[in-house]
């Protein structure tokens, strides 16, 4: 795995990237956004033999997706130059000013702790202690990013926020689950309405049309969600930056997706307990527990389709072991090339059985974007320094080939 750093130093709550612009979220409740484009530029600058990597790496990640790109790199000698462009790439990483920002707002919500940030549909999400916030974003034709006023959505402390088909769901810990579907109102005029849909969560994450809610670290339950399928939804100008959605989030019902199977056929094959997972974490298709010691298994878990329709059981289409965390696991978020983990003691993006590390110290957050368009390579590393944002290229994927 080959990584490439943009490091900023600071005191930073979180960040974000999104339309092209890296946002930063500062100790000071100020967010600062540096243009992505820019940025490589600057990166062009000083390490001209870098072209055209810088771009490709951070500001069009789906560019290294694409047919056209998957065969240049089949040619062993295109392959090697474009590596030769990453290996002359600033070491350890390439410096941005603190304050060399193109533009600088308040966040100006009445919290004193951010604790979750999320930007969806140009809409920006903010968990604090006193509740969940939101403030809508638009891009004036220079660039610069206006944001409307901030507006309480949640009065409950909002730890996690996650978001997907039009609906936002807010993880309140002890006070639960809260969803609301067709946030935007394409179909319903829902207005925002959040609903308490779990006793408890400190997570929430989808799994297919399936929707998981996590109590705890490794305490879970699976929901069945029903969808409207929209063609002709309005378009939007923040929508280019995520990926196209036509299917509307309308409702989460009370049927469970039994998930006994993943646990039992653990214990089975390998004499894991339930009592000895301490995280779980899952991606569109595939669980991920991690034990006590430091064992990792997956299992792609497959659910059938209908909802609450009787004698219908979940199943696993495989479970296997793979190369140890050796730690506890703090968090987990998907790219396109691997999964990332987060431990107490470091950052690391798990690919091809292998453990690549980011960074060898403790984060303040970390965030990938596997739903947005451009940014699904993109790693952003919050410490107690400043800002790391890490771009991933897994160059054994064409070794291989």
């Amino acid at each position: 795995m080959k990584l490439a750093n943009i490091f900023v130093p600071g005191l930073f709550d979180d960040a974000f990237v999104y339309m092209g612009r890296l946002l930063a979220f500062t100790t000071e409740k100020t967010v600062r956004v540096w243009n992505l484009e820019r940025i490589a530029e600057q990166i062009l600058n000083v390490a001209p033999r870098t072209r055209p990597a810088p771009e490709l790496l951070f500001s069009r990640n789906d560019w290294l997706a694409t047919g056209v790109f998957e065969s240049m790199m089949g040619s062993p000698r295109t392959l090697k130059s474009f590596l030769a462009q990453l290996d002359n790439f600033p070491t350890p990483h390439f410096e941005l000013e603190a304050h060399s920002c193109d533009q600088e707002f308040d966040l100006d919500v009445a919290s004193d702790h951010l604790l979750d940030v999320l930007i969806y549909r140009s809409r920006l999400y903010l968990g604090t202690e006193k509740g969940l916030f939101h403030r809508d974003l638009r891009w004036d034709s220079d660039g610069e990013v206006n944001a409307d006023d901030a507006q309480r959505r949640l009065d409950s402390r909002c730890i996690s926020t996650s978001a997907a088909y039009s609906a936002v769901l807010a993880s309140c810990g002890d006070e639960g689950l809260f969803a609301a579907t067709d946030d935007f109102g394409w179909t319903s005029g829902n207005n925002g309405r959040l609903k308490r849909t779990a006793s408890k969560s400190i997570r929430s994450a989808w799994m297919g049309d399936d929707i998981v809610n996590y109590r705890s670290s490794s305490d879970l339950t699976v929901f069945r969600a029903q969808y409207s399928d929209q063609e002709n939804l309005r378009e939007h100008h923040g929508f280019r930056d995520e990926k196209r959605e036509r299917r509307v989030l309308i409702d989460i019902g009370t049927d469970i997706v039994s998930v006994e199977d993943l646990f039992t056929s653990l214990e089975r094959k390998y004499d894991i307990h339930k009592d000895d997972i301490q995280f779980v974490f899952n991606s569109k298709r595939v669980f991920f527990l991690n034990t006590y010691t430091g064992r990792l298994f997956g299992s792609a878990f497959q659910v059938p389709a209908g909802i609450g329709q009787p004698g219908q059981k979940s199943g696993l289409a495989f479970l296997k072991e793979y190369a140890s965390s050796g730690s506890s696991i703090i968090s987990a978020s998907a790219t396109r090339v691997g999964i990332v983990f987060e431990t107490d003691s470091e950052v690391s993006v798990f690919a091809n059985n292998t453990w690549t590390p980011i960074v060898k110290e403790s984060a303040v957050s970390v965030r990938t974007f596997i739903r947005s368009k451009r940014f699904q390579n993109l790693v952003a590393v919050t410490l107690e320094n400043g800002l790391l944002l890490t771009a991933l290229f897994d160059d054994k994927k064409y070794a291989r080939g």
